[in-house]
């Protein structure tokens, strides 16, 4: 007796069928690890940037990269 598609039962198919399975889903596994590494690198330049913007705040804040110090300053 043979089943519904002619050939379905035939060794070579079903290894064909299974190794196109685990093809796809390793392709679909692999695009949703880039997809979160993606994401997780995005994050870390976003803290990155807002590092570097907290500290450039500090540095204008504090009168620039060099401030006037007790010798800088007139009488």
């Amino acid at each position: 007796m043979t089943g519904f598609v002619p050939g379905a039962t035939d060794p070579d198919t079903i290894l064909a069928v299974c190794w196109a399975f685990l093809l796809a889903s390793l392709l679909l596994a692999n695009t949703a690890y880039a997809a979160a590494a993606a994401r997780d690198l995005a994050s870390i330049i976003d803290d990155r940037l807002s590092i570097i913007d907290r500290r450039l705040s500090i540095v204008d804040h504090a009168g620039g990269w060099f401030p006037a110090g007790p010798l800088d300053q007139e009488d």
